[in-house]
């Protein structure tokens, strides 16, 4: 398993468990009625918005583009302010059964979704690795012990669970490419900001008639753990998982969580491991692995010719590279390649990345390999991720100034200083061309 998978499938398995716990939790604030369903969606919001707009100040700065950010605030309305009402709202209304059983269809709509947005086709193994794992799912829900809740289950109860089911299905697989291109922390702090806006005119009179000192202690700590963990550390962990991973796996490690429940329950004396529960385990556990096994959507990429060539569902390899965008005024630097398959196509100077590298470092010692020059990094810009068709390339961009004049080719035959209007007169590496929409605004913004 390559290194971006690995990473993929344990963001997923620790956000899901942070979730598993989390419906214990949730269960036990509902019951002291403490606060209101939208009070506590309030802090969550609040809580992850301080918390990735503070951990942003520590890393580079990254633009969104303004027409994305309609786009943020609809993801965040479906995948975090919808999903995390519903399911609020839904804990008192319903049993811990109903509760249990209604969350595993979450990767069933994941998966139409994903076939309906992204392309990802429903083949025989995922749909045998859903239904496999849906079995493990309800088998194991059948035979634990359930406490807390409601003792029957309200419609209005029903129709909130199977909301939180449908929407963050949407988000998982509606929002997918949106995600990949911003870091997690932009685009959480955005989205979570989004979300304690809406919050805040249906849930400003609970602020403030809620009656703080009545807390029970034990309540405090649980919405400690909801706001952190189950918010702010979670939701930084699936969009890592969403990077990586296609929408329907990501969704698989939910069928987790009933897991974790018994364990919980077992390690509490509530409830005891039996055969049963092992099978279960292993039924969800092997419709895992049959998901990611399973063939993604059929994708293409241009050669060095122009000429679109299938992309392997694992390309042959990962490759992590630095550029500069090299600002003069109203113009930026571009430079031809004299090498190599993509020999005379353009692109921003720059090159890979040694272990142990930061990227600053990295782009700073490729500048004066390749020009003899020395740069400023003045901000970063944008991630970039594209699959050519013999390896994947991950494509980190920053901004940047020189600080001298001089600049010598090393190892490219030709470089232009081009405006915006100009950029679109060179033929753009299919990656470089991804930024040239960004690059136009940074140049006409005048900043």
């Amino acid at each position: 398993m390559d290194t971006g998978k690995l990473t993929g499938h344990l963001a997923a398995l620790g956000a899901y468990t942070i979730f598993g716990l989390n419906i214990v939790f949730c269960k036990d604030i509902a019951n002291s009625e403490a606060v209101s369903p939208v009070v506590l969606f309030t802090f969550r919001a609040l809580g992850a918005s301080a918390l990735f707009w503070l951990l942003s100040l520590l890393m580079p700065r990254e633009k969104v583009e303004k027409g994305d950010l309609p786009k943020i605030a609809l993801a965040g309305f479906f995948g975090l302010f919808l999903t995390q009402m519903a399911f609020l709202l839904a804990i008192p209304m319903a049993t811990a059964i109903d509760t249990a059983i209604l969350s595993t269809l979450g990767p069933v709509f994941t998966m139409f979704f994903a076939y309906i947005f992204l392309k990802e086709p429903i083949t025989g193994k995922k749909a045998g690795g859903v239904a496999l794992s849906l079995a493990g799912v309800i088998f194991l829900i059948l035979n634990s012990v359930h406490a807390g809740g409601a003792s029957t289950s309200k419609p209005l109860g029903i129709i909130l669970l199977l909301v939180n089911s449908l929407t963050f299905a949407l988000y998982l697989g509606k929002f997918r490419p949106l995600i990949a291109k911003y870091s997690v922390v932009t685009f959480m702090k955005w989205a979570f900001l989004f979300c304690l806006l809406l919050a805040l005119p249906f849930s400003a009179k609970g602020l403030v008639e809620t009656d703080y000192a009545a807390i029970p202690v034990n309540v405090r700590w649980e919405i400690g753990y909801l706001v952190f963990f189950a918010t702010f550390v979670a939701y930084f962990l699936i969009p890592v998982g969403q990077k990586h991973l296609r929408p329907t796996l990501v969704s698989m490690y939910s069928y987790l969580q009933p897991i974790i429940a018994a364990v919980v329950s077992i390690w509490a004396g509530l409830d005891t491991l039996t055969w049963q529960k092992c099978l279960a385990t292993v039924l969800i556990v092997g419709g895992v692995i049959l998901v990611s096994r399973s063939r993604a959507a059929a994708q293409t990429a241009p050669d060095a010719k122009g000429k679109a060539v299938p992309v392997p569902e694992t390309p042959h390899k990962r490759i992590e590279v630095v550029a500069a965008i090299i600002r003069k005024g109203d113009r930026i630097f571009a430079t031809q390649r004299g090498y190599g398959d993509w020999k005379d196509w353009w692109e921003f100077p720059g090159g890979k990345m040694e272990p142990g590298e930061t990227r600053e470092a990295a782009l700073v010692r490729e500048i004066r390999e390749e020009l003899s020059a020395d740069i400023h990094i003045d901000s970063f810009l944008r991630t970039v991720e594209w699959d050519y068709p013999a390896f994947h390339l991950t494509l980190h961009c920053f901004m940047c100034s020189l600080e001298g004049e001089a600049l010598h080719l090393n190892e490219h035959e030709a470089a232009r200083w081009l405006s915006a209007s100009e950029l679109s007169s060179v033929r753009w590496l299919p990656a470089d061309e991804d930024l040239l929409p960004l690059i136009e605004r940074e140049l006409q913004s005048g900043l």
